[in-house]
């Protein structure tokens, strides 16, 4: 009975193929490093390795930055906002609307009834003061007027 390959075992035989043989060119594209003779060798392997690191780490990290921070940051920030949305804002709404808000109108109204209560009780008494305020003042600047004019008329005479 001859061995039947389909489409599917063709395909999968092919890519594991390649996938095999693809990793060989990638390590060939870069030479092999090569053990430094005398120090000085040594010293500027050092150098470029520095350099290379110096030119190529920004670059490194922005991309880092770009495709694994920022989405974790942006995924956190959506949980959070949708958290606020979905949570924390209805229960705050609920409690202010109501249970707070009616509370605080309550007290508010209790405490202008109160006050009020008293301002009737003393109105009349505030009444009669304002009255005996009003005549002490009108005395006062009866006096201060008769004052002035008994002044004006001595440096008049005089």
């Amino acid at each position: 009975m001859p061995l039947k390959i389909n489409f599917f075992s063709k395909t999968a035989i092919l890519v594991l193929i390649v996938s095999l043989i693809t990793p060989n060119f990638i390590i060939a594209k870069e030479p092999p490093l090569e053990l430094p003779e005398n120090l000085q060798q040594t010293k500027e392997m050092i150098i470029q390795a520095i350099r290379k690191f110096v030119q190529e780490m920004p670059s490194v990290i922005k991309n880092i930055f770009r495709k694994e921070v920022i989405p974790i940051w942006q995924k956190m920030w959506n949980w959070i906002k949708d958290f606020w949305q979905n949570q924390i804002k209805p229960f705050f709404n609920n409690l202010w609307y109501s249970n707070l808000k009616p509370k605080i109108r309550l007290v508010i109204e209790k405490i202008r009834n109160l006050f009020n209560t008293i301002i009737r009780r003393k109105e009349k008494e505030i009444r009669k003061e304002f009255t005996k305020e009003k005549e002490e003042i009108k005395k006062e600047v009866s006096r201060i007027i008769e004052s002035l004019w008994q002044r004006l008329k001595n440096l008049l005479i005089s």
